[in-house]
C-alpha cells in the first residue's frame, strides 16, 4: 500500500481532479457523467475518495436505494476507480474497506456490488459489518 494513502469524504470543489480520475482509469468507458449526476441528484450518496499528499488516486461511490419489498434497503457500490498507477496497490480496497465501515453506520443492511463479478478485499479490513452480494 502506498505510503501516506488516506481516505475522506468528497468534497464539492474536487469535481475536476475525479473527471480527470475516471478517465484516466476507465479510458474505454465514459463513467464520468454518471458520477456526476449521481454526485448532483442523489441525497445520502456515500462519495470517498483516497488521496496521496493531496493527489486524488481513488474514488469510490456507495448509493443508498431500495430493493424489492419489505426490508431492501441496500447500498450500490460502483463504481470504483482508482488511477492506473496506483491499481493493484491496495487503494480500491482501503476505499471499500472504509466505505463499508460507513455503510454499516446506516439503516442499509447490505452492500450490492455492481460490475465485475468478484470483489477483493483485503485482510486488513477485515469483516465488515454488513453484507456484500455481487451482482454480475
Amino acid at each position: 500500500m502506498p505510503e501516506n494513502l488516506e481516505t475522506r469524504a468528497t468534497a464539492s470543489g474536487e469535481v475536476p481532479d475525479l473527471a480527470a480520475l475516471y478517465r484516466a482509469a476507465f479510458p474505454a468507458e465514459d463513467l464520468w457523467p454518471l458520477v456526476e449526476r449521481l454526485l448532483a441528484d442523489v441525497p445520502d450518496i456515500l462519495s470517498l475518495e483516497a488521496g496521496i499528499s493531496g493527489r486524488i488516486v481513488g474514488h469510490i461511490l456507495f448509493t443508498p436505494c431500495g430493493v424489492g419489498h419489505g426490508d431492501g434497503r441496500v447500498a450500490l457500490l460502483a463504481p470504483l476507480a482508482v488511477a492506473p498507477a496506483e491499481q493493484r496497490r491496495g487503494v480500491g480496497s482501503l476505499l471499500v474497506g472504509d466505505g463499508l465501515k460507513r455503510v454499516g453506520q446506516t439503516d442499509r443492511a447490505k452492500v450490492l456490488v455492481l460490475g465485475h463479478s468478484f470483489l477483493r478485499v483485503s485482510q486488513q479490513n477485515r469483516k465488515p459489518p454488513t453484507t456484500l452480494t455481487t451482482l454480475g
